[in-house]
Order: C-alpha cells, then sequence, then structure tokens
C-alpha cells in the first residue's frame, strides 16, 4: 500500500504516490521513514511538503541530516529588503535561509522543480540550491542555501541584474537602505531627478543612488582562471533559466577586503582564517585579499501579463530595463555581467601553519637553501646554522657510495695527492716460526744468508708488501743462528 501526500494549490489539489518502505529501491540506511520524520522550526511542528521526494535528492546531495529544518525559529521572521517585502529568517547556525513565498513563486516552483533539482545537484552552477518547499498554516516557505558566510564583514555586496536595477546592499562595510522610487512616491520634489544639489534630497538616497551607481558600471576582478569559469558559469546558468522562461534574476556578489601582510602575518580571527581556507574564489591585489561569494538567486518569476504591462510603464525609465521577456533577459544578464568580470588578479591561498604538539624549543628543523643550480640543506638548531654537504641526485649509472659504519670527514684534510690503487693485495704470509727456523738453519748452514733471504721473500709482482713486511719482523743475523744451535 502506498502513502498519499496531499497538496494545497489554492482551489486545486494535487496527490501524490509515495513509495512505501518495501517498495523503496535500496534506500540509505537511516532514511527510511525520512518524510515522516521531517518537522519544521526549533519546536518541531509539522508542515506539509511539496514534491518533497524531488528535493530529497538536493538534500542527499548537500549531506543534510533529517533534523536541519529544526534549525531555526519562526519568531525570527523580519522582511528581507526586497521589493516584495517577503519574510525571511536564517538558520542558527547561518547555512540556509527559510523564505516567505508569494502565491506566484509557489506555484512556479511546483511547475519547475524536476527541472530545478536535475540543475542544482549538478556541482558547476551558480544557482542556490533549494532544500524543501513547504506550507504551514496560511504560509509557503522555501529552504535555500546561504551563499554568504555568517558572522563576516562584508566590504561589499551588490545585487546584479545586468540592467538599471542593479544595486550595492552593503557599501564600504556600511548597509545601505534602500530608497526606491515607486510610482506612489511621484509627488516627492527629487522623483524626476537624483542631483545632490536638490535641497530635499534625502542623505539616505544619496548614499543609495551612489551604490546604484557603482553596482552598475564597477568591474569585478578575479584570477584569469576564475574569471573564465565564472563567466561560463553565468552563460550556462542563464541559458538554463531562457528554457525555464523564467526572469529577473540576480547575482548576488559579495567580498571581504583584507590586508596581504596582516593574513600572512596571522593578524586576523580564526574566522577569517577559516573563510580563506573554504572560500572557492580568493585572490590577491595589490596588497588586499578579496574573498568573493556569488550565487544567483530569485529565479521563479514567470513572464506574464502584469509584467507586459510594467514594461509599458517603464518605457522612459533608464535603459537598460530588467522588464523584458525571458529570452532578452537571458541575453542582457550574460552579455552585462560576463563583460564586467575581469582577470588580472593573482590567486591566495592561506598556508598551513605547523604546530607543535608540545611546547619547547624545536632541536632542528631542516630547510631547503637554493643556491644556482644546487640545493643545500641547512640544518638549524640553537647554536646556529650548519651547512652539510649539498646532495647530488643519482642516476641508474651513477649509484652513490656505500656509506661506511665508522665516521668519516666530507672533505679530506690532507693537501698531498692521493696514492694510486697498487691492486689487490697478496695473502700477508706467516710469521718465521723461530723452531722452524732453527731446523731450517741445519740443513743451510752452508748456504749464505742472500741466498736464504731470496727464498723466503714474497713474489715480485708486489714488492712493496714484501718490503713493508721484511720491516715488520725480527732481523736475525747468521751469528745468532749459530750460537742457538751450539747451545742446543
Amino acid at each position: 500500500m502506498s502513502h498519499v501526500t496531499s497538496l494545497g494549490l489554492g482551489s486545486n489539489t494535487t496527490e501524490r504516490t509515495l513509495p512505501t518502505q518495501m517498495e523503496a529501491t535500496q534506500p540509505d540506511k537511516g532514511l527510511l521513514d525520512r518524510k515522516s520524520d521531517l518537522t519544521v522550526g526549533d519546536k518541531k511542528e509539522q508542515a506539509e511538503f511539496c514534491n518533497d521526494d524531488d528535493w530529497d535528492k538536493v538534500r542527499r546531495h548537500c549531506k543534510l541530516g533529517l533534523g536541519f529544518l529544526n534549525k531555526f525559529s519562526f519568531d525570527g521572521f523580519s522582511e528581507g529588503g526586497g521589493k516584495g517585502g517577503s519574510l525571511m529568517t536564517r538558520s542558527f547556525d547561518g547555512s540556509f535561509l527559510v523564505k516567505e513565498m508569494s502565491r506566484g513563486d509557489h506555484e512556479s516552483l511546483l511547475r519547475h522543480t524536476t527541472a530545478l533539482v536535475k540543475k542544482m545537484i549538478e556541482n558547476d552552477t551558480l544557482i542556490v540550491r533549494i532544500y524543501a518547499h513547504f506550507k504551514k498554516g496560511q504560509g509557503i516557505y522555501v529552504v535555500m542555501a546561504n551563499c554568504l558566510p555568517m558572522g563576516l564583514k562584508f566590504t561589499l555586496l551588490l545585487d546584479l541584474k545586468g540592467c538599471r536595477d542593479d544595486k550595492a546592499m552593503i557599501l564600504n562595510g556600511e548597509k545601505v537602505p534602500a530608497i526606491h522610487k515607486r510610482c506612489f512616491s511621484c509627488l516627492q520634489c527629487w522623483y524626476c531627478c537624483d542631483m545632490e544639489c536638490c535641497p530635499c534630497y534625502p542623505e539616505e538616497r544619496k548614499v543609495y543612488y551612489k551604490g546604484k551607481v557603482k553596482a552598475f558600471t564597477c568591474d569585478i576582478v578575479f584570477t584569469d582562471q576564475q574569471a573564465d569559469d565564472i563567466k561560463k558559469l553565468i552563460h550556462c546558468d542563464a541559458e538554463f533559466f531562457r528554457e525555464l522562461q523564467t526572469m529577473d534574476y540576480s547575482l548576488l556578489v559579495a567580498y571581504i577586503e583584507l590586508n596581504e601582510e596582516d593574513v600572512k602575518q596571522g593578524k586576523i580571527s580564526e574566522e577569517y582564517k577559516e573563510a580563506i581556507r573554504t572560500c572557492k574564489y580568493a585572490s590577491v591585489q595589490d596588497g588586499t585579499v578579496r574573498l568573493y561569494y556569488l550565487g544567483i538567486i530569485d529565479f521563479l518569476q514567470d513572464w506574464n501579463c502584469k509584467k507586459d504591462i510594467a514594461r509599458c510603464i517603464k518605457v522612459c525609465a533608464p535603459k537598460p530595463l530588467s522588464t523584458i521577456p525571458p529570452s532578452l533577459y537571458a541575453d542582457q544578464f550574460d552579455s552585462n555581467l560576463g563583460s564586467r568580470i575581469k582577470g588580472g588578479a593573482k590567486e591566495f591561498k592561506l598556508v598551513a601553519e605547523v604546530k607543535s604538539e608540545q611546547p619547547g624549543p624545536i632541536d632542528a628543523v631542516e630547510i631547503e637553501i637554493t643556491v644556482g643550480d644546487r640545493k643545500s640543506e641547512v640544518v638549524e638548531d640553537e647554536d646556529g646554522v650548519k651547512p652539510t654537504e649539498p646532495k647530488e641526485k643519482t642516476t641508474a649509472e651513477q649509484k652513490p657510495d656505500p656509506i661506511p659504519e665508522s665516521s668519516q670527514p666530507l672533505v679530506s684534510t690532507s693537501a698531498a695527492e692521493p696514492k694510486p690503487d697498487p691492486g689487490p693485495k697478496p695473502d700477508p704470509e706467516p710469521k718465521p716460526d723461530p723452531e722452524r727456523m732453527s731446523i731450517d738453519a741445519k740443513a743451510t748452514e752452508s748456504k749464505p744468508l742472500e741466498e736464504k733471504q731470496a727464498t723466503d721473500e714474497p713474489s715480485a709482482s708486489d714488492p712493496q708488501t714484501a718490503a713493508d713486511d721484511l720491516k715488520t719482523s725480527e732481523p736475525l743475523s747468521p751469528k745468532g743462528e749459530h750460537d742457538t744451535l751450539v747451545k742446543k
């Protein structure tokens, strides 16, 4: 038997059949009854989930646990800063957002769920991932990833559409209040101009307008490789939304600026060190390190009759417009943002720190120093730096000599030239035995001593060795031999 989930769509009700545990094909361990275990909010309230079989694929792809939806509170909702004034809140750890949806966005998400899920489980996209879509009471909500890390101070945060609706949400580290021009505010004296000389021009509007100009005109500098990759992602995502026939989406661009020397010397907090380690787009230029964060949001707006009317009303508005059909919007988004993303910066990575497990002085540290084409190892200890002989590279033809057991000096202290190798030494002769010599002397008394010594000499092949052996043995005189025989 199958479980039935009812999805509320105004007057229409759609029923889906969810597979039972027995019907599921190789389910992951611990996720068998996932749908019934899902609750929302820190109070673990029940909700009606929409197309959750599909969004569960995204959650599995991002390795989210069962209780991730309990890490926010419905009491924390506030206006998110958009034109529609939708309520929004963050999770306790800042990893995802829960946003209230309009009826139109809700129906658009239901239509495009399959295509969006397929796109979001890919790694090569800037589209912010959606984790869940649910109803609770009279509200409709979407849960999406937060592309901006929590707890860091951003230098600049831009909302870019590739048109005159571009704006700065954070400028020079300060939040910019949104002071929009609306048709219902046309009676204000500053409505038809953005001139600072106007006496009634609000200061907040001046800051907001400067942010809009900067957002529309500034270049965004990455490394050459990063710039190429981001341009490709923007192009692919724009083509995807062209197929969906949606428009009005934005690219969030935020960056943090840090002094390069402060980063190298470790004069930054652990939060910023972690941000550098995890940031995908980090670069350095002119002594300033920038950490970039990107994400495409607000991609559920379909083209409808309301947008068609708005386009006619904005006929005199500064160009380019955001209220244009999806195909034109995709071209404008791709070309404008693609032309403003530049290369030229250098890649920056935080060097891993070497930490000692136990405090105390380090006995020796090996350092490799390059001098010309040779590398020398230096051993640095408490007494100073002691260079050693450089190591030569060995090949198959040239093998290093074996290291003797006894320690030998690396460089000979003798100034004389080395002696040539005399070749293999013969076996040393045994030392003469006095008793044997006395017996041999009886038989050879008549022979001169020179003949006896000639018979005892080694072969002529090694005269030097024979001479050395003769020097080490005690000399025997004929007189001494005769006296010994007489006594015996």
